[in-house]
């Protein structure tokens, strides 16, 4: 009886098979197996040439059918002629899924990397400040506070200076003076700090030529008189 039912179904493998070769060929088997190679699906056309089994519909209903097996395990299972068994390789049906995972473990690394360069720039950002905030700027704020003195002492010897006068430079003085404790006790960063720091050593230059050309005019008019 085994015997018999096989035959049966190979004579109708053997009858559907040539029905369906007499169909128009299209680009679809081709499709389906570029499609399974690009890990989009693992399905493979036509079935009666890949697989052991598959199934057929007639009229109204699907029958499972012979197939010759080529990929799977040759014509009806039986080995003969003996398939390659390529698609039922269970690494390769899991391809798909293991090309899934992939892609989104190198999105979560690509993720990981911008996250940890970022972090990387703001170390590096807070390193540099610091530093900066490290270095030891008691020199150039005692070199402000001696160049203003000094400043104080070259202005006090224009003699010729009107009270006026010598009150205005007083008083450009005391704002000097203040703009330095105030860059002192900021919470600017060091380079900042030195930046500041000359700035009012350049304003006490320019306080000094002004002064020096008003005591000098102030002198020459009183030679004149």
């Amino acid at each position: 009886m085994k015997r018999i039912a096989l035959i049966l179904a190979m004579a109708a493998a053997v009858i559907a098979m040539p029905a369906g070769a007499q169909k128009k060929k299209n680009d679809k088997d081709k499709q389906n197996q570029l499609a399974s190679m690009e890990y989009i699906q693992w399905k493979f056309t036509p079935e009666s040439y890949y697989y052991s089994w598959y199934w057929q519909k007639i009229i109204f209903f699907k029958i499972k059918l012979p197939g010759l097996g080529v990929h799977d395990n040759g014509f009806a299972g039986l080995n003969i002629p003996p398939g390659d068994d390529y698609v039922n390789e269970e690494w390769r049906k899991m391809t798909p899924i293991r090309a899934g995972t992939a892609l989104e473990t190198l999105g979560e690394v690509r993720k990981r990397t911008e996250t940890d360069n970022q972090w990387t720039s703001l170390m590096q950002k807070d390193l540099i400040e610091i530093a900066d905030n490290s270095l030891d700027l008691t020199g150039s704020y005692s070199t402000a506070r001696s160049r203003l003195n000094k400043c104080r002492q070259r202005l006090a010897s224009y003699r010729q200076l009107t009270s006026y006068q010598q009150s205005q430079a007083e008083d450009e003085l005391l704002f000097i003076n203040q703009s330095i404790e105030d860059i002192y006790k900021s919470g600017m960063g060091s380079s900042r700090k030195m930046d500041g720091y000359s700035k009012q050593i350049l304003y006490m230059e320019k306080l000094e030529r002004k002064y020096y050309r008003i005591n000098l005019r102030n002198a020459c008019s009183e030679i004149a008189r």
